[in-house]
């Protein structure tokens, strides 16, 4: 799912969102990112961070479950790897679906 500039940004910047975030961050005040956790590194959390991407599932927006304090430099470096991790699908989706395009021309022109 894609959701544009403006949902997000209505989405970050709504009510709704803000008394969750700071909800959570009450609930789970240090960071919860799987290397502050694996190396048991206890920092204070000051960001919440989507587990399940919104713009992949934007209908767990607001599940708490989906939902893991953070702190900023973590919450950076997962943004960034998560971005990349998803353009590489993508890349690989579009080279599949070009593989089978290809195929089917192949099989098209072979008598």
């Amino acid at each position: 799912m894609n959701i544009s500039r403006e949902q997000k940004h209505s989405f970050y910047t709504s009510k709704v969102w803000r008394d969750l975030r700071a909800y959570k961050l009450s609930l789970s005040p240090c960071c919860q990112c799987p290397d502050c956790l694996d190396n048991d590194s206890i920092t204070i959390a000051d960001s919440v961070h989507h587990i399940v991407d919104i713009d992949i599932n934007f209908d767990l927006r607001l599940d708490i479950d989906n939902l893991m304090s953070i702190n900023s430099l973590c919450h950076s470096r997962l943004t960034v790897t998560n971005y990349h991790k998803q353009k590489q699908l993508e890349k690989l989706k579009n080279k599949n679906n070009n593989n089978k395009i290809i195929n089917k021309l192949i099989k098209a022109t072979q008598p």
